[in-house]
């Protein structure tokens, strides 16, 4: 679903696979990029975050696509490159994308990065977070919110899906 309610996206594999938006009420659905999977709307209804593929670890995998008719456009290669695995969601602002991934094996990260350039922030967490499999564990020093996705983000935002944890002192 669009932000307003007003449209959703999805997957559909007819014409050889892609993703399409159409009127929530109904009516001409029409494709946006012919290639994607696990579409997420900006909070200000502009953009779609999505993923090329996760069997293609080789290309920039995470993609944002507008209503314009533009082609997508990788996110931000020149930062997510460096990942071999990540997830991504929508900072607030619509304008950058919170990433949380691995860096070599053992290095987690978590960037927010602007989509047209600038430097990516790491937030200021006193955290430990460790990821296995459907099972979540945070131990934190103050109070956090975990967005679960396919893995947690850790963050001080509050987006649509949220658990937040506080940690005993």
């Amino acid at each position: 679903w669009s932000p307003d309610g007003s449209r959703v996206v999805f997957r559909s594999e007819r014409d050889g696979g892609g993703l399409y938006v159409m009127p929530a009420s109904g009516g001409a659905e029409r494709i946006v990029a012919n290639f994607g999977y696990e579409p997420m709307w900006s909070s200000d209804g502009a953009l779609i975050l999505f993923k090329r593929s996760a069997v293609l670890p080789d290309l920039p995998t995470i993609y944002v696509v507008g209503l314009d008719g533009k082609p997508p456009r990788p996110v931000r290669p020149d930062v997510l490159g460096q990942f071999h695995s990540l997830h991504a969601a929508w900072h607030p602002d619509s304008r950058s994308v919170s990433v949380w991934g691995t860096i070599g094996e053992d290095d987690l990260r978590f960037l927010t990065v602007p989509l047209d350039g600038g430097s990516p922030t790491t937030p200021e967490l006193s955290a430990k977070v460790q990821i296995a499999r459907r099972k979540r564990l945070l131990q934190a020093q103050r109070k956090l919110t975990v967005v679960c996705l396919p893995d947690c983000l850790v963050t001080g935002v509050a987006p649509a899906r949220q658990a937040t944890a506080s940690a005993s002192a």
